[in-house]
């Protein structure tokens, strides 16, 4: 329970007291999905027919964070919307 995964970053927790744990993201351990990737050995193996590096390393540049964070909320927001939509 302790020990878990949350976007690519290991959370390290110490138990406080029985009802209060303290989580704690090691800096040296957060990462963007594209550069933990890049951290595999020999990835470009593991990737599917027509992708390469080039391409995802373009893709991955297109934008900044904050930019591909906004779209992804801008993104999710329509998703939802649609599905009150429909329902009502």
């Amino acid at each position: 329970m302790c020990s878990e995964l949350r976007h690519d970053q290991t959370v390290l927790c110490a138990q406080l007291l029985k009802w209060r744990i303290r989580k704690t993201y090691p800096v040296e351990q957060i990462m963007t999905p594209w550069d933990r990737l890049r951290t595999i050995p020999d990835f470009e193996q593991y990737l599917e027919p027509g992708i390469t590096v080039r391409t995802l390393s373009d893709t991955a540049m297109a934008m900044t964070d904050s930019q591909a964070a906004q779209k992804l909320q801008d993104m999710r927001r329509n998703l939802f919307a649609s599905f009150r939509r429909k329902r009502a």
